[in-house]
């Protein structure tokens, strides 16, 4: 028992000789301007691919849509699409002329593609709008 009245002697006197630490006076104003500087500043958006890589996407999408329509041979389950090509190079166009595709897979490239962009599109609306700091 007497232990322990010399141990809070000696624990008042320690806390007696030590104040509290607080945070300086303009602690709080501070962390507000940090904050507030912080928010100002603007994530800027830059995209993966380049705004030209997108538009030559869409122009082969466009060039293999015109051509699977414009092709009304419906006698014939395969398609050559590489035929109506002028290559001037033979050993290309002897590859390619071995290239045959069925018009059901031309047909089911055609809804794929145009989905992927939708939900392409959509996605990135979707992330622009959830990911703004303002």
């Amino acid at each position: 028992m007497d232990k322990e009245k010399d141990l809070q002697k000696l624990m008042d006197k320690f806390f007696d000789a030590d104040r509290l630490d607080a945070p300086a006076s303009d602690f709080t104003s501070a962390v507000l301007h940090k904050v507030e500087a912080h928010t100002k500043q603007r994530l800027s958006y830059t995209p993966l691919l380049p705004k030209w890589v997108f538009i030559a996407i869409l122009l082969l999408v466009v060039v293999f849509v015109v051509y699977v329509m414009g092709n009304t041979d419906s006698g014939t389950t395969e398609i050559n699409y590489l035929e109506s090509f002028d290559f001037s190079m033979t050993w290309l166009t002897k590859g390619y002329s071995q290239l045959n595709f069925s018009r059901i897979l031309g047909y089911s490239i055609l809804p794929l593609g145009v989905l992927i962009c939708i939900q392409a599109s959509l996605l990135s609306k979707f992330m622009n709008r959830t990911n703004s700091l303002a």
